[in-house]
């Protein structure tokens, strides 16, 4: 069930109750304000009968005294013989009498009554049935005889037709002749009796809103006023203490049979009640009619308050709500939403301002992680991904437009060097700064990409990941054009860096591509100029150069050929030739260099030039130094065990291997594995290696010395090295270098360098060796400058495990000690 759904049945629910129930509760009230107002008219009718009672009751009375006034009643003489009092008397007063009955007919009996309760003088215009002359016996004539009263009003049932009647008399004084003679005349008291039927109650008995009256005595009894069957039925309802009791109390409910009734009464007058009963049908049918008014209004509120409730709710809870749903959908489909459109200081309005937030930071995130997924975290540049993508576009371009297109394939030349001798961020800064001047010499129109990246507007130079770049040029005219640009790149980035304290000088190289001449295709182009790149490096570094057929040739090689060393590390395709070292004095061995060798399966044994670079740039320099490191020490201890004379193992190690932050671990741990003597060892550490982080060298220097093991520079001479440095550096040897040597016999400058070298090393009390010896003029200036060890062909070339063997035992080395000791 829908929200909606759902809140439209709670407002209904809530809105019902409290409505039907004040529905009720009013419709209750008019139910009761009907049966009051129902009552309030019976009792109203009630009144108007009780006046017209009265009315007729003092009507009556000024009639009763009138005719008591009349001369013939005044001066109405008692005389002892009957007969002689009606002579006497009687017509006169007959005729008087009905002439008041022919003036109210409703007097239907007029009668003069003797002191003693008899009737003397009787006037009844109509036939009575059971006309007696003994009235003086019944108790009604004796209570007015007794009364004493000057006037008297009865209500009671007449002795002679059994109907109710108002009886009014009035005192009358009557002399008494037979008693006190004619003269004197004594008063006695009689009465003036007039009889009145009590027609006109009837005639307000019925109603036409079905008011049904009833009239009483005070005993309950119905006077039965020309009663019918209803009457006569709620007659027998109404006992005597009840009739009295609902004459003076409230309006209660009576039952008649089937019918129920709302009854009221009062007293009309002494010995007179009278009864409304109203059929509660009546009513009912009223009160039916009401419910349903009430129960249509009802059923309007309930619709209206529901509506109007519901409107508001939608405008304060459901309209919102849409909102944000519709603003969450277009999210949920990527289409993030400026503004959810509800401006309110509550808490819809306060979410509403969250979503946006959320949406805003949503959207910042969805720039960021585009700008992540297209940019170099490092430069800014644009990556791989854009540079692609800018390339395929060019290309296209390129090709309807008939326009030349070209690529920069850029690396930096001795990156390495700066990472590993001022860390990482040094090196990260050195790529930030490189990025910023190849930003200001390339145009705006041209492209530099990077890996993985979606470039932006301005943007012109992307980075590959390490130290590549790549710079696409659209629209060239001339590959001379490229030229021009690689030119100004290498310019700019051959001015020294400015890099913790230090400048450093790293150049690059460039390899050119042009579209279409060196590829038809972005993923051609880029290969190409890749290899184009290794071309110019393999020239020296620091240049550009264009792209050729040979070069793609010679990167396939290369790829081959990384591929095979992997291999190679893996089987059992490398093997060592040590090279031996002669005390120049004594034209003994004192030491042997391991060098490396592959023998590979299809070309043979392959000298350390022809794969050495690839181990570099591959990073596999670092796997098979420490293959060297173990095989060397393993083959010294063979030799040890064996009994052959004692001499020093010595062992190259990379730049890669020392900047290992874990290098003297692992000269500790081959040492012990392979059980050599420590002294037995030495480490040749090239003047660069060493001199890059002179601090860091001495602490990893002093460690192997703690170990036993000698270190030597090697290649010295061809570094930056100081005197200064030499003297806080724990070095053992000093490894000149062969270009030194190699013309020591005709440039007195090499001379001079190799002596002063020598005397150097002398003052320092390092122990010095002369490499690429390979003539006796050579070996003979250096014997001359005080070199201790000489090395190189003219000595002996490097010799394979077995010769190295035989030469240390004693075999085949006239040749080699004749040489050395001259």
């Amino acid at each position: 069930m829908s929200l909606r759904a759902k809140l439209v049945a709670l407002l209904i629910a809530c809105v019902s109750a409290p409505l039907v129930a004040a529905g009720w509760l009013g419709f209750s009230q008019l139910r009761e304000s009907i049966e009051r107002e129902a009552a309030t008219g019976a009792l109203d009718v009630l009144n108007q009968v009780q006046l017209r009672a009265m009315a007729h009751r003092e009507s009556m009375l000024a009639d009763v005294r009138l005719f008591a006034d009349s001369p013939l009643v005044r001066n109405y003489l008692l005389v002892e013989d009957e007969r002689d009092r009606y002579t006497l008397h009687a017509e006169g007063l007959l005729a008087l009498f009905a002439s008041y009955q022919r003036a109210r007919p409703d007097y239907y009996e007029i009668r003069l009554l003797l002191p003693d309760g008899y009737e003397d003088v009787r006037s009844t215009p109509r036939p009575m049935p059971n006309v007696t002359d003994e009235e003086g016996a019944s108790e009604l004539f004796r209570l007015i005889a007794d009364s004493g009263e000057e006037s008297v009003s009865l209500l009671r049932r007449n002795p002679d037709n059994g109907e109710p009647a108002l009886y009014v008399a009035q005192r009358i004084e009557l002399a008494d002749i037979a008693r006190f003679g004619a003269s004197a005349k004594p008063v006695l008291r009689g009465y003036l009796v007039v009889t009145s039927a009590l027609d006109f109650l009837a005639v307000e008995r019925r109603r036409g809103d079905g008011l049904e009256l009833l009239y009483t005595d005070a005993a309950g009894v119905s006077w039965g006023l020309g009663a019918n069957g209803v009457e006569r039925a709620l007659a027998g309802e109404v006992g005597a203490s009840t009739a009295a009791r609902g004459a003076r109390e409230a309006p209660r409910r009576i039952a008649v049979g089937d019918d129920e009734y709302l009854l009221v009464g009062r007293e009309l007058a002494p010995d007179l009640l009278g009864f409304a009963a109203l059929p509660a049908e009546r009513m009912h049918d009223a009160a039916g009619r009401l419910a349903g008014l009430v129960a249509l209004v009802t059923a309007i509120a309930i619709v209206i308050t529901a509506a109007l409730l519901f409107r508001v709710l939608s405008a304060l809870l459901l309209d919102p709500l849409h909102k944000l749903g519709r603003a969450a959908r277009a999210v949920g489909r990527g289409e993030l939403v400026e503004s959810v459109g509800i401006a309110r200081g509550d808490e819809i309005g306060e979410l509403a301002r969250h979503f946006e937030e959320m949406s805003g930071n949503l959207r910042q995130f969805r720039e960021r992680a585009h700008f992540l997924a297209h940019h170099d975290t490092l430069t800014g540049l644009p990556n791989r991904r854009l540079f692609r993508e800018q390339l395929d576009h060019a290309v296209a371009h390129a090709r309807r437009a008939g326009n030349g297109v070209a690529v920069l394939f850029i690396d930096l030349d001795d990156f390495k060097r700066v990472n590993d001798t001022l860390g990482h961020q040094a090196g990260d800064e050195l790529l930030q700064r490189t990025a910023e001047r190849m930003l200001e010499v390339v145009r705006g129109t041209d492209w530099v990409g990077r890996d993985a990246c979606e470039a932006h507007d301005g943007d012109s130079v992307a980075r590959l990941g390490g130290d590549e770049f790549i710079v696409l040029l659209p629209d060239i005219a001339v590959p001379t054009d490229a030229a021009a640009v690689a030119q100004r790149v290498l310019d700019a980035l051959s001015r020294p860096f400015p890099l913790g304290g230090h400048e450093f000088q790293v150049g690059a190289s460039v390899g050119i591509t042009t579209f279409p001449g060196d590829g038809a295709s972005a993923e051609e182009l880029v290969r190409n100029g890749d290899a184009a790149m290794y071309h110019a490096k393999s020239l020296g570094k620091g240049n550009y150069q264009f792209y050729d057929a040979n070069m793609n040739e010679a990167a396939r090689e290369r790829v081959r050929l990384e591929g095979a060393l992997r291999r190679a590390l893996r089987g059992d395709e490398l093997v060592l030739h040590y090279q031996p070292q002669y005390d120049v004095a004594s034209g003994e061995i004192v030491a042997f260099e391991a060098l490396v060798r592959w023998q590979h399966p299809e070309r043979g044994l392959l000298l350390p030039g022809s794969f050495i670079r690839v181990a570099e740039e591959s990073g596999l320099v670092r796997d098979l130094g420490q293959w060297v490191l173990d095989r060397a020490c393993r083959q010294a201890r063979e030799w040890r065990d064996a009994g052959l004379p004692p001499v020093r193992m010595c062992v190259n190690v990379s730049n890669v291997q020392f900047k290992d932050p874990h290098f003297g671990d692992t000269v500790e741990r081959t040492i012990a594995e392979s059980g050599l003597d420590p002294t037995s060892l030495e480490i040749e550490l090239t003047e660069t290696s060493v001199m890059e982080s002179e601090s860091r060298s001495k602490a990893l220097l002093s460690g192997l010395k703690r170990l036993g093991v000698t270190v030597a520079m090697d290649d010295f001479g061809t570094g930056h090295s100081s005197l200064a440095a030499l003297r806080r550096l724990p070095l053992d040897v000093l490894k000149i270098d062969r270009s030194f040597v190699r013309d020591i016999e005709i440039d007195s400058d090499d001379d001079a360098i190799v002596a002063a070298i020598v005397s150097m090393g002398r003052t320092l009390g390092l122990r010095l060796v002369a490499e690429g010896v390979e003539t006796h003029a050579q070996l003979e200036r250096i014997r001359a400058c005080g070199c201790h060890v000489a090395q190189g062909f003219l000595l002996a070339r490097p010799l394979t495990p077995q010769d190295a063997r035989a030469l240390l035992a004693g075999r085949n080395t006239a040749p080699a000690a004749q040489a050395a000791a001259g």
